[in-house]
């Protein structure tokens, strides 16, 4: 009855959500209700639009049910649990807008890793303003307050750092995201930062080939496929370090 594509719906803390409704396949006239919503969130019984803000942040899973009709008929009722997660962006004190406007093409890409660089000469940032000297208080949200998986590649603040971060839709040259820092309650890296995360889209591997560890090149993906080398030194790549190869 349920269409399971999207079962997650995305807020901030405090601000009105972008409306969610599932779509359902079944006839006559329908008739939603939800249990276990967070506070200031509602459905609407004859649509199945959810919408409303909260201050409740973190994860919550919810219970939606539909009552309509059979091809039959007759009268059927069927539920789905989904869940809203809700983030506070406005509770970290440094923030970054930044906008992907590299990507020409005419689809859409989904679940992109995307590469994003610090360093001082970029308006608004400064190492200084991070609690963690490694970078561990880095988080990053796209404009519906989700929170976006990223790995660190290099985290240097005498130069430039590299971050992945995976983005969930990248479409046209004006995809925002922001990168925010500095929240005290959320000093500490996250663990798909170093989980292979960022490169859960199907990917076999993902090795950036910027430094050896004990005679391998780490796999950044799920996959673990660690690269075993033999004669191989790192250098200046195009993006960072990389491999250098006979």
């Amino acid at each position: 009855v349920f269409d399971l594509e999207n079962t997650t719906v995305y807020g901030k803390k405090g601000i009105a959500l972008n409306s969610f409704a599932t779509t359902v396949y079944t006839g006559g006239t329908k008739v939603f209700s939800a249990v276990g919503l967070p506070p200031g969130l509602s459905i609407n019984a004859a649509t199945g639009l959810i919408d409303g803000a909260t201050n409740v942040t973190g994860k919550t899973n919810f219970t939606i049910t539909v009552q309509g009709e059979n091809a039959n008929g007759e009268t059927r009722t069927s539920s789905q649990v989904f869940a809203v997660e809700v983030s506070d962006p406005s509770g970290y004190p440094s923030k970054l807008p930044i906008t992907i406007s590299g990507y020409t093409g005419s689809s859409t890409l989904t679940d992109f890793p995307v590469l994003v660089e610090f360093h001082t000469g970029i308006s608004g940032f400064s190492y200084n303003s991070f609690i963690s000297g490694v970078g561990a208080d880095l988080r990053f949200f796209d404009p519906d307050g989700r929170t976006l998986e990223y790995e660190i590649a290099d985290w240097n603040v005498t130069g430039r750092s590299l971050v992945w971060v995976e983005v969930p839709e990248v479409n046209g040259t004006s995809t925002a995201i922001t990168a925010n820092w500095g929240n005290s309650a959320d000093a500490d890296a996250p663990a798909y930062s170093t989980d292979g995360s960022a490169w859960s889209n199907g990917y076999h591997g993902a090795w950036h080939f910027n430094k050896i560890v004990s005679g391998y090149f780490m796999d950044s993906s799920p996959k673990n496929n660690h690269g075993t080398v033999t004669g191989s030194v790192t250098g200046a790549g195009r993006v960072g370090n990389a491999a250098l190869f006979d």
